[in-house]
């Protein structure tokens, strides 16, 4: 067995392009699996988020006081 650094995976949806990244976008915490693996921060995440718009951030977002959200990225 060959070692690689690069993964590639792809789905299928049944929706126009347009859809499929709109309900990736804007759904993102309905489909984002919990768990600590998957946050920065597993003890404090409440969601996770992109801002809508160009220029928007990537971020996962806390309920407390101390800090709302965290950037995790932008385009």
């Amino acid at each position: 067995m060959k070692k690689t650094d690069r993964v590639t995976a792809s789905v299928e949806v049944s929706v126009d392009p347009e859809t499929a990244f709109r309900i990736y976008t804007e759904e993102i915490d309905a489909w984002w699996v919990r768990g600590p693996v998957n946050f920065f921060d597993g003890g404090r995440a409440a969601a996770m988020r992109f801002e809508p718009g160009v220029g928007g951030r990537y971020l996962e977002v806390y309920d407390d006081a101390a800090a709302d959200a965290l950037e995790i990225g932008r385009p």
